[in-house]
């Protein structure tokens, strides 16, 4: 589903948008850039919802504390995600 939407948003604003069609390489160019940024910001999410869910289930178990502390001390050290093209 959420494939789906992006793809009709990419449709929508790049490929369909203006009264001209957009010509191939143009189009082939601005995927190449949106894609990455894209892919950082799904992979920034899933980190996110992934902490978000491990500290809900162990909230009120012991390895609640253990898993804070890990997560506190990787906290200064700012999560970056670099997509490149090979």
């Amino acid at each position: 589903e959420l494939c789906d939407a992006a793809i009709e948003l990419f449709d929508a604003h790049v490929r369909k948008a203006g009264e001209r069609p957009v010509d191939d390489e143009a189009v082939t160019a601005l995927f190449q850039q949106l894609l990455p940024q894209v892919t950082r910001l799904v992979a920034l999410h899933f980190q996110r919802t992934l902490v978000n869910r491990a500290l809900n289930r162990l909230r009120g178990n012991e390895e609640h504390g253990a898993l804070e502390a890990a997560l506190a001390a990787t906290e200064s050290a700012r999560l970056e995600v670099e997509v490149n093209w090979r």
